[in-house]
């Protein structure tokens, strides 16, 4: 399980404890939404066999406000992590002929709103890369 600080995976790990989830679940306080932050994860994490990218940002802004570093940051945050990630496992799935990715993406995939542009964008990008993966 990932978070981008301390306090929220441990909150997170301690909720799932009193779930009765069963199994072994650990966490990881790392930003997979940057390049160093795939990368600490898969320090950490060097083998999985189920990978669930769900990480994601939004806001609200009109497109012409929208700058290029906007851009980035959502393309970044939004898919590269996902494909970071992907690109790094699945080689050792297919290896062990088993394996699972799973990207959740969000209904502005298909209907993005014109306030959110650039979040839309990403959500579309990730259906094309679970699709043809």
């Amino acid at each position: 399980m990932n978070g981008r600080t301390e306090q929220r995976v441990k909150a997170a790990l301690k909720q799932l404890q009193h779930s009765g989830t069963r199994g072994k679940v650990e966490g990881l306080a790392a930003t997979l939404g940057t390049a160093d932050g795939v990368q600490q994860a898969i320090a950490r994490f060097p083998v999985l066999d189920i990978l669930v990218n769900n990480l994601g940002i939004f806001e609200v802004k009109p497109f012409e406000q929208i700058s290029d570093d906007d851009w980035f940051h959502f393309l970044e945050t939004n898919v590269l992590s996902g494909v970071r990630l992907s690109r790094h496992y699945l080689p050792g799935m297919k290896q062990r002929n088993w394996g699972r990715i799973v990207f959740i993406s969000s209904e502005s995939a298909v209907q993005i709103p014109a306030e959110m542009i650039h979040y839309g964008m990403t959500k579309t990008a990730q259906l094309a890369i679970a699709r043809t993966g």
